[in-house]
């Protein structure tokens, strides 16, 4: 089961561009982070939100629970963590889906190398036609967040 959260904000600030749409928009930010109990995590992802907020971004917070011993390269053809890793992508495109989000432009903010993976599958598997960015960053409970933006 994935724990979710959205929280749907507009400051009223100038719209962006989507120049594939030809339509002014507010992309909605999701948030990917496999371990929903740190509460190192989600006080990270509530201030790094009210940054993407105050530029007038929806936000949604998707925490999930996924074996991270799938990144092993070992364990990557194992048809359990195989399954486990689709159960969690198609819940997250039928929490977008049950929530009309999945026809807007969305930027995915990946925390962790599972958020990463699940990142990946995503994107191959449901929404390459609405994603306008991703920003892929570890993250160590001990020391600084380390991103890369895409856009």
């Amino acid at each position: 089961m994935i724990d979710y959260n959205i929280e749907y904000h507009d400051v009223g600030t100038d719209s962006f561009f989507f120049r594939k749409h030809n339509d002014s928009f507010h992309p909605t930010v999701i948030f990917l982070a496999n371990n929903r109990d740190s509460k190192s995590i989600r006080n990270y992802v509530e201030n790094i939100s009210a940054v993407y907020k105050n530029i007038g971004c929806s936000c949604v917070t998707l925490s999930y629970t996924l074996d991270s011993s799938m990144l092993q390269s070992d364990n990557r053809e194992n048809e359990e963590l195989q399954s486990d890793l689709l159960r969690v992508t198609a819940d997250i495109y039928g929490i977008l889906s049950e929530n009309l989000i999945l026809h807007e432009p969305i930027f995915f903010h990946c925390i962790g190398d599972e958020g990463v993976y699940v990142y990946s599958q995503i994107s191959r598997e449901f929404l390459t036609d609405y994603i306008v960015g991703v920003t892929l960053e570890s993250f160590d409970l001990g020391h600084e967040a380390n991103t890369n933006q895409f856009l």
